[in-house]
């Protein structure tokens, strides 16, 4: 049997949620429809855990993991599969503005209001290097 792929996609709110879609080729194979390459997105999993409005969202390369960053000054870090909180990252002046993942999926940077980058590894506990 031939693997299908899915389509990951993330909204943040201003409630304080993610909200993580997905569209699978092997769902929208059955829909009828002439424009296959808009599929019908499905809601997967809403993330809950922060405190405050959600500012910025990025996924690893892989689509394994998701960050999030909230005004309420944490980042959080997802399972993208099952919707579960895998570590936070707490120790911002103000909150971020920017995630962004390396190429390999491995770092995670933080742009934030307090003009520094926190650097952290994924696979641990986000420990944090400030590079700026």
């Amino acid at each position: 049997m031939e693997e299908q792929s899915i389509t990951w996609f993330a909204s943040a709110s201003g409630d304080a949620t993610v909200k993580l879609w997905k569209a699978d080729e092997a769902v929208n194979d059955d829909v009828k429809r002439s424009d296959k390459e808009h599929p019908e997105y499905v809601l997967a999993h809403t993330l809950t855990g922060h405190q405050h409005k959600v500012t910025c969202v990025a996924f690893d390369v892989s689509k394994e993991l998701v960050a999030t960053g909230s005004a309420d000054k944490t980042v959080m870090l997802w399972k993208t599969e099952t919707g579960t909180l895998h570590a936070t990252m707490d120790d911002f002046k103000d909150g971020p503005l920017c995630l962004e993942f390396d190429t390999t999926g491995e770092m995670l940077a933080v742009a934030g209001w307090d003009t520094t980058i926190p650097v952290s590894y994924t696979h641990l506990t986000l420990p944090t290097k400030r590079i700026v």
